[in-house]
């Protein structure tokens, strides 16, 4: 159990979330199989609406109670005793795709209804069919004890988001949301720029041969007789490719039914995310992607930290279309796949705690795969277009949590402060701090007693206190110092070297007394 403070926009804490990691309850659930209607399907029974209504369900989990025996199942520790969920929760596997299920099954048999995932959508042709039909809706789930989030529900409008799509009395056009990393990514500057581009292109071009044309003019300044210089045609060419690439002839529409994958990858500058799908004849096609730049406090996490953001962030953008369905992750940095995976919850790093808390709506398995193969995802977290949203306080959820993990650490408040000035000061923990910050040399390059710290590279973070995942990292000045502390309680060898694996780390163990 981690609880989970919750606070409002100016930073006051307002309530508290209770998350349990049920990662070892899911590997006994069975999953329902329930069909959802493909997007195709859902879209075809629009043409001629006028009038749209979109309703959401207020915690619709919590709306579902659980039989006597589930109940026992969400069974968790607390220091005041244990305790148990009455109604379904975040997290467990089957979760979704049952509350999925019993709306669907309430609403099926209407006309002008459309349930996709969580979504209720109203149609018709006219104001006065429409409002009939929107009337049996809310008659249907008010007998059946069903509230709705009022802020989130749009009623009686012309255009309406509908899944990925914007739906009107004029037709049926793409989300530009979906698309905008691509369509508005910035020229390329450079031959670095150059080549992070045209990766791009040889990803699409399996799908349009007219790209291998298109690009010509732009491959022209990858050659060593050839001088950087971009001109009309260079911008024409550029333009072109990204309107090719954004045509129905490569981007595939999104499919509940078939494999679905997310790729992220994270930079200084920026994140970028791709949801993919595998087609009936075998190959991956892109579906939506998305970048967006990184604040001044997200630039500076540790590498491991960005790329468990990317992932984050990349799952949250895409949660339309991935809640409910099992999916792969992919990722460039081996050591997410198990602090995202089976790695127990409190031996994370704070920020990636919060992360790891914030994926627990999702059914994934996360896997690496050599950077080389994430080409787009790796070029628009280069090149981010879109700016952070002010309704997603991402960066400063984190900050709290990762804040709050740190005031329980098991260390004096006043004590604290010191171990941070030497840490400051220690030689070994300045490199470390150095490493979280630019990332790590190969371990051939190290000397002395960092070799020790290479093999955990990617649990160690740095937030005003250097962490090997929950754990302090005590500077070779306070170490006898600590160990003293860790004696003081008289438990005996073995209790007080849980007591100290627990709490601290110091090189790759504690020195001998």
């Amino acid at each position: 159990m981690v609880p989970v403070p919750k606070r409002d926009k100016k930073g006051n804490v307002v309530d508290v979330r209770i998350c349990v990691d049920y990662t070892k309850l899911n590997q006994y659930v069975k999953t329902e199989k329930f069909m959802i209607p493909s997007t195709s399907e859902v879209l075809s029974r629009l043409p001629g609406a006028k009038i749209f209504s979109k309703l959401d369900a207020n915690s619709w989990f919590h709306q579902i109670p659980l039989t006597e025996l589930s109940k026992l199942l969400t069974t968790f520790i607390t220091p005041f005793g244990r305790f148990a969920y009455s109604r379904m929760q975040f997290g467990i596997t089957s979760a979704t795709e049952h509350a999925q299920k019993r709306l669907a099954q309430l609403l099926d048999d209407l006309e002008g209804v459309e349930v996709f995932i969580d979504d209720i959508l109203i149609h018709a042709p006219n104001q006065d069919l429409h409002d009939a039909r929107l009337g049996e809706v809310l008659n249907r789930l008010d007998k059946a004890g069903m509230t709705l989030n009022k802020a989130k529900c749009e009623i009686s409008k012309k255009s309406i988001q509908f899944v990925g799509h914007i739906v009107s009395e004029n037709g049926i056009l793409p989300d530009p949301e979906k698309t905008k990393a691509l369509r508005d990514m910035p020229r390329p500057e450079n031959i670095h720029d150059v080549r992070r581009f045209l990766g791009i292109v040889n990803q699409f071009s399996k799908f349009s041969p007219k790209l291998s044309d298109l690009s010509q003019p732009i491959r022209e300044l990858l050659q060593k007789d050839k001088q950087w210089v971009w001109n009309e045609p260079q911008e024409r060419s550029f333009n072109e490719i990204k309107l090719e690439c954004l045509s129905g002839t490569c981007l595939a529409l999104f499919d509940p039914n078939l494999e679905t994958k997310v790729a992220s990858d994270a930079s200084k500058r920026g994140l970028g995310a791709c949801l993919y799908q595998r087609q009936q004849g075998g190959e991956w096609r892109l579906v939506f992607c998305a970048s967006r730049s990184v604040t001044s406090a997200e630039s500076n996490y540790a590498p491991i930290e960005r790329e468990a953001l990317g992932v984050t962030w990349a799952c949250d953008t895409f949660a339309n279309f991935l809640i409910g369905m099992k999916f792969k992750i992919e990722t460039d940095h081996k050591p997410l796949v198990s602090l995202l995976g089976v790695k127990d919850l409190n031996q994370l790093p704070p920020r990636i705690q919060r992360f790891r808390i914030r994926l627990m709506r999702y059914n994934y398995d996360i896997s690496h795969i050599p950077g080389k193969e994430l080409v787009v995802p790796d070029a628009l977290s280069r090149a981010p277009c879109g700016e952070i949203s002010m309704s997603d306080n991402l960066e400063g959820e984190v900050q709290s949590y990762a804040n709050y993990i740190i005031s329980e650490l098991p260390v004096n408040n006043s004590y604290l402060p010191r171990i941070q000035q030497e840490q400051v000061n220690d030689p070994v923990c300045i490199k470390l701090i150095e490493y979280c910050t630019d990332g790590w040399p190969d371990k051939p390059q190290l000397s002395g007693a960092l070799k020790g710290y290479y093999p955990f590279r990617g649990e160690i973070t740095y937030n005003n206190l250097l962490l090997r995942g929950p754990r302090i990292i005590i500077p070779s000045s306070l170490r006898l110092e600590v160990l003293d502390f860790i004696h003081e309680g008289h438990q005996g060898i073995v209790k007080c070297r849980e007591r100290a694996k627990q709490s601290v780390v110091a090189g790759y163990q504690l020195p001998n007394r």
